[in-house]
């Protein structure tokens, strides 16, 4: 498929991204799911989106918890099509392999994202914030006599912001639901503020998990 023929096909979805905690997370993914499918709708009646929902997860194995269990009954709740975005097998070849395909229709490579990011003359900016950030959280694990970050904090930040960024800019917009309130700064979810920082997704796009009080 050319890039070209991409932007068409994707030009009639509108993305929904669920990030936060993965196979770390104790929680029961249905209860979580739960949540976040609440504040989904309660955000977009709202703001309605057009196009058809295509809910992108970027290559969680399958689970229990965590991401991709939140991520399919999301898909379920809305009725959505399912799209898997994975790295290149030139960059880690047990990526796509693992991934959690229950359902998916459309599997897409980190690389076309990146060309779409090339054509909006933004991919460099983009790595640049993601390396910003990594610089600034290994002086702070350092200070704290911590381990810095391994290399692939870095590959899959700039998975989840790449895809966000294209995604957003060739479908008819990008939804992205928080699945915890408290996201850690050292892991690959915090990087969400890279995209915000430099304006290259909007704040609205974001729906907060807001945990509940009563």
């Amino acid at each position: 498929m050319t890039i070209a023929e991409l932007k068409s096909e994707l030009s009639k979805y509108h993305a929904v991204l669920v990030e936060g905690p993965g196979a770390s997370d104790t929680r029961e993914a249905a209860d979580v799911a739960k949540h976040v499918c609440r504040q989904l709708r309660a955000h977009w009646d709202q703001d309605p989106p057009p196009g058809t929902k295509l809910v992108v997860s970027q290559g969680d194995s399958p689970g229990p918890r965590g991401v991709a269990g939140i991520l399919r009954i999301v898909g379920q709740e809305f009725g959505c099509t399912r799209c898997l975005v994975c790295v290149d097998e030139s960059i880690d070849p047990t990526h796509a392999p693992n991934a959690d395909r229950a359902g998916v229709a459309l599997e897409l490579r980190y690389n076309q994202m990146c060309k779409i990011l090339e054509e909006m003359g933004v991919l460099s900016q983009l790595e640049r914030g993601v390396d910003d950030k990594i610089a600034k959280d290994n002086r702070a694990l350092m200070a704290q006599q911590k381990p810095i970050l391994g290399p692939h904090v870095r590959q899959f930040a700039l998975l989840q912001e790449v895809t966000k960024v294209a995604l957003g800019h060739v479908c008819t917009g990008v939804t992205i639901a928080h699945s915890d309130s408290h996201l850690d700064q050292f892991k690959v979810s915090s990087f969400y503020e890279v995209g915000l920082t430099q304006h290259l997704i909007k704040s609205s796009s974001y729906v907060a998990y807001a945990e509940t009080t009563s």
